[in-house]
Formats: C-alpha cells, structure tokens, sequence
C-alpha cells in the first residue's frame, strides 16, 4: 500500500527490517507475487466492462478468493494496466529464481521501483 502512495522510504524501510531474516523475506516475496495474479484477472474483468462489485464477485468465484482479498485485488489493480501487472509477475518470478538459485541479491528496492512505475 505504501508504494502505492508514494510513500517510497518508508515501505524500504519495512522492506529492510524484514529482509533481515531471510525465511520471512521469503514469505513477504510469496505474498507480494500473490497479490498480482488476481489483480491481473480483476483488471481482465474491468477492463471487459464489469463492474467492481461484478470483477470481486469473478474472483472470488473463479480463484476462489475471499470477498475482501478480492475487493482488494479490484482497488489495487486500477493502479496497473495489464501489461504492467504481467510484467511484475515476471519480475517476481525472476527475483525469486534468482534468490533461490543463489544469484547475487543486491535487494529488491529496484525491482519493487519498476513493479510499481517509479523506473
């Protein structure tokens, strides 16, 4: 939420406290890369014309979300096109590869700058 504000220092700064323990570092990654996939489906349905209420109602439907996760994904994905939400899912798809595979981390400060249009 943070970044969508704007409000850059602060979310790195949370970024770096969790980052100090790699296990939850991984799991806030997981949970950042989970937040995109429905957004991409919400802004599918916005885009063919649904209504909000109508977009949360597809997505708790067809992935199976909960009505306020999905109402979520609907507010946030207004952001994004879909272009720039399928190309955040690949970025988080390569910065995880590359964490896992043990390829140099130099943080993920750029990637969540290009994820949310400020590079």
């Amino acid at each position: 939420r943070l970044m969508l504000e704007g409000k850059y220092e602060a979310a790195f700064g949370i970024l770096r406290e969790i980052a100090r323990s790699r296990p939850e570092y991984m799991k806030f990654l997981g949970l950042i890369a989970s937040k995109f996939t429905p957004m991409v489906l919400a802004k599918t349905c916005l885009n063919a014309g649904y209504s909000e209420s109508a977009a949360a109602a597809e997505l708790v439907k067809r992935a199976k979300l909960k009505r306020y996760p999905a109402e979520l994904a609907v507010r946030e994905c207004k952001h994004f096109t879909v272009q720039q939400l399928r190309r955040s899912i690949a970025l988080l798809d390569e910065y995880d590869l590359a964490l896992k595979s043990g390829g140099v981390d130099e943080g993920c400060q750029p990637m969540m700058l290009k994820i949310y249009g400020v590079i």
